[in-house]
């Protein structure tokens, strides 16, 4: 409980630290969990072996991790304003009536 409390706490910290713009933060998450994957996939692996139910959860944990870890690294755009064309649509010409 204590340990889920400070990863909860850890992780806040280090979206802060994302959204502040501090890049470092990005690479420390990186690496620690290359360090930490491969020991999770066997701890998988294991419970694969011994059929238990909840192993779904763990590989489900697995590929959100890997998708954030990716999305961390993803450059984006923060947009601003508008572009024109959605603000006021421009059109070609005049329906035609009948």
């Amino acid at each position: 409980m204590i340990g889920t409390l400070i990863t909860v706490f850890l992780l806040i910290g280090a979206a802060h630290l994302i959204q502040k713009g501090n890049a470092w933060i990005r690479w420390v998450l990186l690496v620690l969990i290359l360090i930490v994957l491969p020991l999770h996939i066997s701890a998988t692996l294991m419970l694969f072996k011994h059929n238990l139910p909840y192993r779904w959860y763990f590989v489900l944990q697995d590929v959100i991790q890997l998708i954030a870890l990716i999305l961390l690294f993803v450059p984006y755009k923060q947009v601003t304003e508008l572009p024109n064309e959605l603000i006021e649509p421009e059109f070609d010409s005049e329906p035609e009536v009948e």
